[in-house]
């Protein structure tokens, strides 16, 4: 499986969720940002890359 780039990722994140902006993505509540993380995790994307997107720690999206 190929990993997606960023703006892909992002662009999912953004679908999935049915937001606009990284701001609105943040939000959200905490359980709705861990379920698209996790979802975004088995599309294929890294735990550096979540992190680099989102700001969320990485030791938060790697016990997803």
């Amino acid at each position: 499986m190929r990993r997606p780039k960023d703006d892909q990722v992002l662009a999912i994140l953004y679908d999935m969720t049915k937001t606009a902006s990284m701001m609105e993505f943040l939000g959200l509540t905490r359980a709705e940002q861990l379920k698209a993380l996790a979802d975004l995790r088995k599309k294929g994307a890294s735990i550096r890359q979540l992190e680099k997107l989102t700001g969320i720690g990485r030791g938060v999206i790697q016990n997803l």
